[in-house]
């Protein structure tokens, strides 16, 4: 059986041919610290806001917690 495709489909298989070969061949060390920490950010600003989403008040964590992004580890108001 012969599959024929059109220039358009095999230069869409192309594309993500070389998109995942990018991807496969990047480390973590070989990405932008800029990009790293804006990474971080996102995750912790999605995480936040989908707690937020849920209308889960702080008096039933026991007050707010704050934490700085770049250090997880110095929160304050939160037993982490």
């Amino acid at each position: 059986m012969v599959v024929r495709t059109s220039p358009v489909e095999q230069l869409a298989v192309d594309s993500i041919d070389t998109i995942a070969r990018h991807v496969i061949g990047t480390r973590f060390a070989d990405l932008p610290e800029d990009a790293v920490e804006a990474t971080c950010k996102f995750i912790l600003d999605t995480l936040g806001v989908g707690i937020f989403g849920t209308g889960w008040s702080t008096d039933q964590w026991g007050g707010p917690c704050v934490c700085q992004i770049s250090d997880a580890q110095r929160c304050v108001g939160c037993a982490v």
